[in-house]
């Protein structure tokens, strides 16, 4: 496995990241709402990791428990595409959605602090 200091530099080596958060939904952002079941649409948000997935996942996958635990949403990071998608009630998801924002803006914050950029 690659060291956290190798993966943080080619992190710094890849091109600009997508607008984000990317979001499945209508044309003005809004989380869709999946329909049928018992009732309360479930929505998905998908935010783009921006190089920070180590960091999102947190030593253990303590990080990404304890942001599901705080939202009350479903997180999963696809670990190819960079991309956090955030599951559940429509509440949680957008609880989800600013709290894995301010993890990756840390992580950025903390990542320029190391290397002085």
């Amino acid at each position: 496995a690659a060291s956290p200091l190798a993966a943080a530099a080619a992190a710094a080596r890849m091109p600009p990241p997508p607008p984000n958060p990317v979001t499945r939904g209508d044309s003005n952002g809004t989380p869709s709402l999946g329909g049928g079941g018992g009732g309360g649409g479930a929505a998905v948000v998908e935010v783009a990791a921006r190089g920070q997935a180590g960091f999102l996942i947190g030593r253990g996958g303590e990080t990404i428990k304890r942001m599901e635990r705080s939202s009350g949403a479903k997180l999963n990071l696809d670990s190819d595409s960079q991309i956090m998608q955030i599951t559940g009630a429509p509440e949680a998801v957008e609880r989800g959605r600013l709290i894995v924002e301010e993890c990756i803006e840390r992580g950025i914050r903390k990542f320029e602090q190391i290397n002085g950029g």
